[in-house]
């Protein structure tokens, strides 16, 4: 059985909520889906100014990821991201760029935002431009609304692990 990682930065739910959602589709496809969520060592809470300060500098943030976390143990890694001032958030910066090295796998990725705009293209060219083999993106505004493309997602997902072998 093919096995992806779900990894995942979620402040308010949203991105949590659509994290669950992927996993369970999965799991419909028969494929196991373990999910990890990144949690900020300071979180940001309210404050929107640093909040928005660290995405616009590209800032950096110290986080703590789930224990049981291997990227070796898994055929593929899904990360996901709330999209703040137009980019991704730090927490997630973070983790991608500390992980160049030890996440060969093929990755996909969703970023959740409330407007409807294709931020994932943009998350996409960050992973590719650090060296990550990005297999499929999507952006969700509503996980309900846009359930038909997040069914999607998850099918372009599973058809690219059946046509590899680990």
């Amino acid at each position: 059985m093919k096995k992806v990682a779900i990894v995942y930065y979620s402040r308010t739910g949203r991105t949590k909520e659509t994290a669950h959602l992927i996993k369970e589709l999965l799991r419909g496809l028969e494929i196991q889906a373990d999910v990890y969520g990144l949690r900020c060592v300071k979180e940001y809470g309210g404050n929107y100014i640093r909040m928005v300060i660290d995405t616009l500098l590209g800032r950096t943030t110290d986080y703590k990821i789930q224990d049981g976390f291997k990227p070796s143990s898994y055929d593929l890694i899904i990360v996901g991201t709330p999209i703040w001032a137009g980019s991704i958030s730090p927490p997630i910066r973070t983790f991608i760029m500390d992980n160049v090295s030890s996440m060969k796998n093929p990755i996909a990725c969703f970023v959740t935002s409330k407007r409807r705009k294709n931020y994932s293209i943009k998350f996409r060219n960050f992973l590719t431009s650090l060296g990550y083999n990005v297999i499929a993106d999507i952006t969700v505004v509503d996980s309900k609304v846009d359930s038909e493309n997040i069914v999607k997602f998850v099918k372009e997902i599973a058809k690219s692990l059946n046509s590899t072998t680990k």
